[in-house]
């Protein structure tokens, strides 16, 4: 028994050292393959298939693996492509599996998965194929299979370290790298059951100093990722290399940095989530595209609390701040805004792309509108530079210290967030303005309702623009601006409703030719204006009073008889229009302003007008205009009232009365003008030229009263003149050809004075109307008249008739008659009426005195008889003692006396006394009184005597 029980632990003593030794045989072997072979195997197969395969080249420093740890190991492995062009590679790879456990649960469960220092070439080609890619043969069509399950797999450790990436894409217009280095990876207990999730890390860092920070859970099923992200240092230049053209904006510089939690979530529907608690974008800039211009800067952009919602369509910011922004707004000289280059030219859509767009409205109509919310948006130390190429001088203004904030943005319809804006006007370095904006908007309208307010703006920094489109040059002038500004739409379109007050100070305009001022005041006030602009109506313009104090105007008639007033609206040499500016015109149904002024009131003004048409010029100023208009419409039928005070150089006061319709004077305006004690000096430009003498002397008062209904002019001129004396004569080819000074003289009475009416009618549709040279035509018809026929006048306004001018006189007799006489009376009385005036009085004698005093002569030496027989006896008498010859037998009475007259004919001197006589008649008829000076009076020699319808012996006056 014994025996055999020794014998049989011996066998099986023997039965275990074989068993051993197969175990330690096949320990052995196991060792060897896993020492040995399987690496020589792995690396042959390895290089085979990159060689067979992928026609590539493939290195392996060393290739270990540990069967009784089931650890693969690789080092310095390198794939480069059949041009010798690198792929990938790494320093190590170390891969520890659990064969055991994945053995028993059916499923791949690696310890570890680490690699260190990989290398990887990433190239994208034109063509859109990954260098990688390319590599793998095509596979061949497979047929659609629902989606399996992933297979069970659970990693305990997945890391990289130190990797490097670059990445170089061929398909941009440029190509575009990007290097990334370290890279650092871990994943720890990845698995693939359902609802787990594992825990990783990932950080990376660019040759640019670019950091990301990707740390969180991952979740293959379903596919999500959830955790912390932060992007440090982020250049806007690695952007704008890569997306190019694609892009909206040209980015130039600038980087941000983002921090924050995130979801995404592919399954049961795509789920972005986003909580960023901190954007911040520094030293932004953008550029023009096809330019070398940075019109805008930003210092920095910071956002706060940022939640983004792609499920609920959400996206939600507490705060937007921009920091110092600089914007370089530059109209060029084509018209066009340097801002329209900001953006990328627009890309042609395909046929495809237009019909595919062209049907989604209807899908997306279904859509849920995004939620758009911003609760402060705040902009600080802004600059907004503003530049005009297109003017012919360019204009450049500054708006620096530019604040503007906004509050409580939504997208919903009824939000209505606050705005406030303030910022400084600045041109050449000096401050000419302050804006101030604040109130509401309606985004979803859109609509406004702010407070708007201009203070000190200097007004000649637009002088560019008058210069543009006028002969203006603008001095001076400051303008404030307080009004409530609300802007709306509506379906008929937008209406703008402006309401407050303007204030415009110290202006000063001058002609740009001569830099001579031609407008100017202290203050000019609009109070309670209101300007509306609906939509499809006219637009309406209402002030309640303007105020113009201390306004000043320079109207000058040009040598070639133009106004000034006239040549400042258009610019000298005017530069050609852009095509833009060109092709601008109001539009065929615009409607024309409604304008209401309630009042308008000027204080203290003054005016200057000078006629350089003529030589020496004209010039005269008004001072001290007061007064104004009420209501000013226009309205078809409104009349405005016009009430003002005034008065030429410092004594002669003016006032003007009446009233008319504004915008439409010759269909009414009644006017009456009143010009006292006006020197007539002033004048001497007009009176040398049209008259043809300078006027010593005289005052002049007018009263002018002007009714034009329906283009029909009744004008009245009641002119006084006072002591007017002429000088000497100018010698003017323009001088009507008539004795002035005698007018003058007849107009002129004892006191000096010249009362004059001076009608002017007419219709202003004649095409030969013009008022003025009327005037002065009716004033000269006036003279003409006068001057042609004086003693008519005289007879007209002192009694005597048109027949004044006439004395009758007996013939042969000096003596007066009482129809004379009468004359004599109504002259002497216009002789002391008209004090300048000079009479003349012929020593007047005719063939009718001749025969007269012959009969005298005859009646005077013949004695009385008392028949016919004693008649003849006389004159035969007569004619002996005569010594005349002695008559025929039988010559008739009539004969007799016919030689007698013949021989008592009167010689010269006697008919020359007759004429004295005559004349010393007149002269004592009108000296007799003594009110006459007698030096007024002047007997002149004989001249050619009228005969009376009755056969007296006419003496005709002259005047001068």
């Amino acid at each position: 028994m014994l025996q055999d029980a020794v014998a049989a632990m011996a066998a099986r003593l023997r039965r275990r050292r074989r068993t051993f030794a197969l175990l330690g045989l096949a320990l052995l072997l196991y060792a060897l393959a896993g020492y040995v072979l399987l690496p020589a195997l792995l690396r042959s197969a390895a290089t085979r298939y990159a060689a067979g395969e992928l026609h590539a080249q493939l290195s392996i420093g060393a290739l270990r693996f540990d069967p009784f740890r089931c650890l693969l190991q690789v080092d310095d492995l390198r794939l480069r492509d059949a041009r010798q062009q690198p792929l990938l590679g790494f320093k190590r790879l170390r891969v520890n599996a659990d064969p055991l456990l994945s053995l028993f649960t059916a499923s791949l469960r690696l310890a570890e998965l680490r690699l260190e220092q990989p290398d990887l070439d990433l190239v994208l080609y034109a063509d859109g194929s990954l260098n990688l890619l390319r590599l793998l043969p095509p596979s061949p069509p497979q047929p659609e299979t629902s989606p399996s399950a992933l297979p069970d797999l659970r990693i305990a450790t997945l890391a990289i370290s130190a990797g490097h990436l670059r990445f170089t894409d061929h398909s941009k217009p440029a190509p575009f790298t990007l290097e990334l280095q370290p890279v650092d990876f871990t994943l720890q207990d990845l698995r693939t059951q359902l609802g787990h999730a594992s825990a990783y890390q990932l950080s990376a860092l660019s040759r640019a100093g670019e950091r990301l920070d990707w740390r969180g859970e991952l979740s293959l099923q379903p596919l999500a990722l959830s955790g912390a992200l932060r992007i440090g240092a982020l250049q806007a230049r690695t952007v704008a290399a890569y997306l190019q053209n694609q892009l909206p904006l040209r980015l130039l510089d600038g980087e941000v940095d983002v921090q924050g939690h995130y979801q995404l979530q592919l399954s049961p529907q795509l789920e972005l989530a986003l909580q960023l608690p901190q954007i911040e974008l520094r030293q932004l800039a953008l550029g023009e595209y096809g330019g070398t211009q940075t019109p805008l800067r930003v210092r920095k952009i910071s956002l706060r609390d940022l939640d983004f919602s792609l499920a609920q369509r959400r996206l939600q910011l507490r705060t937007l701040t921009l920091e110092a922004p600089q914007l370089q707004l530059r109209r060029e000289a084509d018209g066009r805004l340097n801002l329209s280059r900001l953006l990328a030219p627009a890309a042609p859509v395909a046929a495809d792309s237009a019909k595919s767009a062209a049907a989604s409205p209807a899908a997306d109509s279904k859509a849920v509108a995004w939620q758009l919310a911003l609760d402060e948006l705040q902009l600080r130390e802004g600059l907004i530079d503003v530049q005009d190429l297109s003017l012919r001088t360019p204009f450049a203004m500054q708006l620096p210290a530019l604040s503007l904030q906004l509050a409580q943005y939504r997208n919903s319809a009824d939000s209505q967030p606050r705005l406030r804006l303030d910022t400084r006007l600045r041109q050449n370095g000096r401050d000419i303005g302050q804006l101030h904006l604040s109130g509401s908007l309606r985004p979803a309208a859109p609509a406004a309702s702010l407070q708007l307010q201009l203070q000190g703006l200097q007004l000649s920094a637009l002088q560019p623009y008058l210069q543009q489109y006028s002969g203006v040059l603008l001095h001076s002038g400051v303008l404030g601006l307080q009004a409530q500004l609300d802007y709306a739409t509506q379906s008929r379109g937008a209406n703008l409703h402006l309401a407050g007050a303007l204030d415009i100070a110290q202006l000063r305009a001058a002609d740009r030719a001569q830099d001579q001022d031609f407008a100017r005041w202290r203050q000019l006030q609009l109070e309670g204006f209101d300007l509306q602009l609906p939509a499809q109506e006219a637009p309406r313009l209402r002030i309640a009073r303007v105020r113009l104090r201390e306004p000043y105007a320079r109207v000058i008639v040009q040598a070639d008889q133009s106004l000034n007033l006239a040549q400042l609206g258009s610019a000298p040499s005017a530069a050609p229009q852009p095509p833009a500016a060109a092709a601008a015109v109001a539009p065929a149904d615009a409607k024309p302003l409604q304008l209401e002024i309630g009042a308008l009131r000027i204080e203290n003004g003054s005016a200057y007008f000078a006629d350089e048409s003529i030589t020496p010029r004209f010039a005269a100023g008004i001072e001290q205009l007061q007064g104004g208009l009420d209501r000013l419409s226009s309205a078809a039928d409104a009349r405005t009232h016009l009430q003002l005070r005034g008065q030429v150089a410092a004594y002669a006061p003016v006032s003007i009365d009446g009233s008319l319709m504004p915008l439409a004077p010759t269909r009414y305006s009644d006017l009456s003008l009143a010009f006292r004690n006006m020197e007539l000096s002033t004048f001497n430009p007009y009176s040398g030229k049209f008259a043809g003498y300078n006027i010593a002397k005289g005052k002049l008062s007018t009263e002018l009263h002007y009714h034009i209904e329906d283009r029909v002019l009744r004008a009245e001129h009641h002119v006084r003149l006072d002591q007017l004396e002429f000088g000497e004569a100018t010698g003017s080819k323009d001088a009507a050809p008539l004795p002035v000074k005698l007018a003058v003289a007849l107009l002129k009475d004892r006191h000096g004075v010249i009362d004059l009416q001076l009608p002017v009618n007419g219709s202003l549709d004649d095409p030969q109307f013009r008022y003025g040279a009327l005037l002065r035509q009716t004033f000269f018809n006036l003279l003409t008249r006068i001057a042609s026929a004086p003693f008519a006048a005289l007879g007209a306004l002192f009694g005597g008739g048109e027949e004044l001018q006439y004395l009758d006189f007996a013939p042969g007799s000096a003596a007066l008659g009482e129809a004379t006489r009468d004359k004599l009376a109504a002259l002497r009385k216009a002789l002391l009426e008209r004090p300048a005036l000079k009479l003349e009085v012929p020593q007047t004698v005719s063939e009718t005195d001749r025969e007269a005093l012959a009969q005298q002569a005859l009646a005077a030496q013949l004695p009385a008889a008392s028949d016919t027989a004693g008649q003849r006896r006389a004159l035969e008498a007569l004619m002996q003692q005569l010594q005349l010859p002695r008559p025929e037998a039988g010559a008739s009475e009539a004969a007799l006396r016919g030689a007698l007259l013949t021989a008592l004919q009167p010689g010269a001197q006697a008919l020359e006394e007759l004429g004295r006589q005559r004349a010393l008649a007149v002269q004592d008829a009108l000296l007799s009184a003594s009110e006459i000076a007698p030096e007024r009076l002047f007997i002149v020699g004989a001249g050619p005597a009228g005969a009376s319808d009755s056969g007296a012996v006419r003496m005709p006056l002259s005047l001068r």
